[in-house]
C-alpha cells in the first residue's frame, strides 16, 4: 500500500512523500531538522531587476522613437502632398515596426493574447473608464474648438481623393488598435 502524502503543519500544503522541508513556508515536515536558510543579498536582486527593467524600457523607447520618426517624416510629406498615400504608407510602416518588435519579444508578450476571465465589477470599471474617456475627449476637443484652434480631419484627405469611407475606418481606427 503506497504511503500517504504528508501535509505541512504550518501552511497546510500537500507535500510529496519524503519531503523534509515545506517549499511553501520552509518549515520542517518532521520537526527534527531546522529549516534551511538561504540568504540572498537584496541589492543583488534589486540590481538584477533594474537591469531587466532598464533593458525593457530601452526596447520600448526604441519602438516609440521609430514610430515617432515615421510620424514625423510622413507628416512632413503629407503637408506637401494632397494624396492619402503617405497616410497609408505610414500606417503600413508603423504596423511593420510593431510586428517586428512583437515578433522579437513574442515569448514575453504571449500572456497578452490569452483570454483572462474577469468579473462583473471589472467589466463595469472598463465601461466607466471608456465612457469617462469619451466624455473627457469630447470636452477637450469642444474646448479647443471654442478657442478657435483649427481642427484637421483625417477623413478629408481620403474623401477628397475619392476613397471610400471604410478605408478611413481601417487606417484611422482598426490599424492603430491592432498594431
Amino acid at each position: 500500500m503506497p504511503e500517504a502524502a504528508a501535509q505541512c503543519a504550518g501552511c497546510q500544503r500537500k507535500l510529496r512523500v519524503g519531503t523534509l522541508f515545506c517549499p511553501g513556508c520552509g518549515k520542517t515536515v518532521d520537526g527534527s531538522a531546522p529549516a534551511p536558510t538561504r540568504r540572498v543579498d537584496d541589492t543583488v536582486i534589486r540590481k538584477r531587476r533594474f537591469v531587466e527593467h532598464w533593458d525593457e524600457l530601452k526596447r520600448v523607447g526604441w519602438l516609440f522613437g521609430l514610430l515617432l520618426a515615421t510620424s514625423l517624416v510622413f507628416g512632413l510629406v503629407s503637408r506637401s502632398e494632397s494624396s492619402p498615400w503617405p497616410l497609408v504608407l505610414a500606417s503600413a510602416i508603423d504596423a511593420l515596426i510593431v510586428l517586428v518588435a512583437a515578433g522579437l519579444r513574442w515569448r514575453k508578450l504571449l500572456f497578452l493574447f490569452r483570454i483572462h476571465p474577469i468579473g462583473t465589477r471589472r467589466w463595469l470599471e472598463i465601461l466607466a473608464t471608456s465612457v469617462a474617456f469619451v466624455v473627457v475627449m469630447a470636452l477637450y476637443f469642444g474646448f479647443l474648438e471654442r478657442l478657435g484652434v483649427p481642427m484637421s480631419q483625417a477623413t478629408e484627405t481620403l474623401a477628397q481623393a475619392g476613397w471610400p469611407l471604410w478605408t478611413a475606418l481601417v487606417l484611422i481606427s482598426l490599424m492603430p488598435a491592432v498594431f
